[in-house]
C-alpha cells in the first residue's frame, strides 16, 4: 500500500513538472498581402497574432523595415515601454502588445482587446496589428510599391531575462491604380506619321490654296515673258 502511494505521488510530481514546463508559441495570419490603391488613398494592412497551446505570454515588438520614400506608414498599437514582475524580478521591455495563451474554439468568443479570427482549426482570439499607409498624391499610376514589417516575439524567463526570441517579416505589395476608369486608344508613331502625310495631300487647306496660287502666278508670268520675246 505504501509503495502504491509513493508511486502515485511520484506520478503526480512528474505530471506537475511537465505541466509547468515552458511552452512557447508565436502564430500569425496576414490578411491581403496584395493591395490596390489610388494616389491620395489611406489603406490599412492587417496582421493577426495569436498564442495557441503555449503557457507563457508572447511579447511582440514591431517596426517598419522597408517602405517607399515619402510614404507615411503608421503601426497600431504603437511601441511602448512596459514593466513586468517576473517571479519577483522587475523587468522593463519595449513592445507593441503581449499575446496571452489561448486555444481554438468552435465558435468565436468575445474577449476585450482581442479579435476572433477563423482558422482551419477553428476560432482563436488574436491581437490585431494595423499598418496604416498614406499613398502620396504624386504616386505613379501602374507602379507597385512594397512595405515590409518586422516582428520580433520574445518570452521572459524566471530570472527576468529574455528566455527566447523569434523573428518574422510581413510584406505588403501595393499596386497604384487610377481612381477613375476610362479607355482611350493611343495610335503608334507610324500611324501618326501616315495620318499627317495623308491629311496634307488630301486635305489641302489654306497651305494648299497658297501653293496653287503661287504656281498659277509663275505660269502667267512665263506666258507674258514668252509673248514679249515674240
Amino acid at each position: 500500500m505504501v509503495k502504491i502511494i509513493i508511486f502515485i505521488f511520484i506520478l503526480l510530481l512528474i505530471s506537475t513538472v511537465i505541466a509547468e514546463a515552458p511552452k512557447y508559441n508565436f502564430a500569425s495570419i496576414q490578411k491581403d498581402k496584395e493591395i490596390t490603391a489610388s494616389p491620395g488613398d489611406i489603406i490599412n494592412g492587417k496582421v493577426y497574432f495569436f498564442n495557441v497551446h503555449g503557457n507563457r505570454n508572447t511579447h511582440v515588438k514591431v517596426k517598419v523595415l522597408e517602405k517607399p520614400e515619402n510614404w507615411e506608414v503608421k503601426i497600431t498599437p504603437e511601441t511602448k515601454k512596459e514593466t513586468y514582475d517576473v517571479s519577483g524580478m522587475m523587468i522593463e521591455v519595449e513592445e507593441n502588445f503581449v499575446i496571452p495563451p489561448s486555444n481554438f474554439s468552435e465558435r468565436p468568443i468575445d474577449v476585450e482587446g482581442l479579435t476572433a479570427v477563423k482558422t482551419p482549426d477553428g476560432y482563436v482570439n488574436a491581437n490585431e496589428l494595423t499598418i496604416m499607409t498614406t499613398i502620396p498624391e504624386n504616386s505613379k499610376i501602374g507602379s507597385t510599391e512594397k512595405i515590409k514589417i518586422y516582428a520580433e516575439a520574445f518570452w521572459l524567463g524566471q530570472g527576468g531575462s529574455l528566455d527566447l526570441k523569434q523573428e518574422r517579416e510581413f510584406e505588403f505589395n501595393i499596386k497604384i491604380l487610377s481612381e477613375e476608369y476610362y479607355e482611350k486608344n493611343i495610335p503608334d508613331e507610324q500611324e501618326k506619321s501616315s495620318s499627317l502625310i495623308t491629311g496634307a495631300v488630301i486635305g489641302g487647306g489654306t497651305t494648299g490654296k497658297i501653293i496653287f496660287a503661287f504656281v498659277g502666278i509663275i505660269i502667267i508670268l512665263l506666258i507674258i515673258a514668252i509673248k514679249k520675246r515674240k
